[in-house]
């Protein structure tokens, strides 16, 4: 790889990574596993994945499903992940090459998405909001970043299930890439029908032009236009999926550098930097979701009666539906005005709409009055869901209730960011659960 290369990557915070992945001998079908923070509510999905994988080596044993952290010794578990992590680089993991992974991914509803793993350097990162080029999307939810430190603090190495966006219309990117012939790293079938996965090596020459494309995307005349913004920083990359596990990467960081005696001492350190895949907002498979509220151990009638209080200046009405309506209506829910919150329990269901309301996101207009109520209530309990039947199903049972998120709209997503800044936390999904992000490859953090 050459200086030229690394030095132009490094104008606009990306990294060419050095990348592992197992030796041919491994079977990749139990290696690859979904993405930690989903099938919370699901804990027969995890039951099957221990089933599938049994005792041959995968990324079950290097992450946290955070479903299995509610029930066991958190420290006890962080060991086995390092101590996995440490045996698996001594025999199942080896250097595949120094470059980016072009990934195809076959969706199970058949749809494929095109992406491309690369590095992206955390000193152009802030998980808080600033205006950096990798730009957080959502609020974080700090309580869920201290487990995910005290894993990567130790950690040998990184697997990514993070997916960063780009908005690049043009297909300028990953498209042409797949023009170029590239040797195959892998080729094989997602466990649990969740579709198929290849990738390939991104090296040489290919380099280069990959990060021109990505150059051209925050060049100050394109980017001024597209956004219809003047002087304003530029911002290349917002997160998709990971928002918190790439926050917990930059707080590593930060300790590293903290610790460190001088900047030269550290600025070549593998922490510095966290592996994502970035896909184009406008790739043909891409639909964001809405991620819903699953509250437990809640009085219905007592949340409601608060929420009108909260809502008395707000106008709004509560029509009351029955569960096949509100099923029926989720599925084309989106962010369009009027704002729409189907809810569902066991003793009213129906549909809060308001219609002139403070925020001009669903999900904020929400969290004004949830979130206050939730600070009343600590002993309820709240998930985000992302499947809506589980989130009616559940919904409905005695001292629970659903709350609907709507789907944003996609074309407006940069131009949001950009102009008002992140939305509230875990506001949307990139798809379904099945069409997250597998772990699969890696990269060494530790010196």
């Amino acid at each position: 790889m050459s200086a030229q290369v690394s030095q132009e990557a490094a104008e606009i915070g990306i990294h060419i990574p050095k990348i592992l992945l197992p030796k041919a001998s491994i079977d990749l079908s139990n290696w690859s596993v979904i993405a930690c923070d989903q099938y919370n509510s699901q804990p027969q999905y995890w039951d099957e994945v221990e089933n599938l994988v049994s005792e041959n080596p995968s990324c079950l044993r290097l992450v946290a499903p955070e479903i299995q952290g509610r029930k066991i010794d958190k420290e006890q578990r962080n060991q086995k992940i390092w101590s996995s992590m440490n045996n698996y680089l001594a025999e199942v993991l080896e250097d595949k090459l120094e470059g980016f992974v072009l990934v195809e991914r076959q969706l199970a509803d058949g749809k494929t998405r095109k992406g491309l793993l690369i590095a992206l350097d955390l000193e152009h990162y802030d998980y808080r909001g600033g205006k950096t080029i990798i730009r957080t999307t959502e609020g974080t939810i700090v309580d869920r970043l201290p487990e995910r430190i005290e894993i990567r603090q130790d950690a040998p190495i990184e697997l990514p299930h993070i997916m960063v966006l780009i908005d690049d219309p043009e297909r300028t990117v990953i498209n042409p890439l797949f023009q170029k012939g590239l040797d195959k790293l892998y080729d094989f079938d997602l466990m649990q029908g969740a579709g198929h996965l290849k990738g390939y090596a991104v090296e040489g020459e290919n380099l280069l032009e990959v990060v021109a494309a990505f150059k051209g995307l925050i060049s100050e005349e394109s980017f001024a236009a597209k956004y219809g913004v003047e002087g304003e920083k530029p911002f290349l990359f917002a997160m998709g999926d990971g928002n918190h596990s790439f926050a917990a990467g930059k707080v590593v960081w930060e300790a590293v550098k903290a610790a460190a005696s001088s900047w030269e001492e550290i600025k070549d350190h593998p922490a510095r930097y966290g592996l994502a895949e970035i896909v184009n907002l406008h790739d043909v498979s891409m639909e964001f979701e809405g991620i819903h509220r699953l509250l437990m151990g809640v009085d219905v009638e007592d949340f409601l009666q608060f929420m009108d209080k909260s809502l008395e200046d707000i106008p709004h009405t509560f029509e009351p539906m029955d569960t096949d309506q509100v099923a029926e209506m989720v599925k084309s829910l989106r962010g369009e005005e009027p704002q729409r919150l189907p809810i569902v329990s066991a003793k009213r269901t129906g549909l809060l709409t308001l219609t002139e309301p403070k925020h001009s996101g669903t999900a904020a207009s929400l969290h004004d009055f949830l979130d206050a109520y939730l600070d009343e209530h600590e002993q309820i309990v709240m998930d985000y869901v992302h499947d809506p039947m589980v989130v009616i199903e559940q919904g409905q049972m005695d001292g629970n209730m659903g709350i609907f998120i709507p789907a944003l709209k996609k074309d407006e997503f940069f131009g949001t960011i950009i102009h008002d800044g992140p939305y509230p936390r875990k506001t949307f999904s990139i798809g379904e659960a099945d069409d997250k992000r597998f772990y699969l490859e890696s990269r060494r953090i530790r010196e």
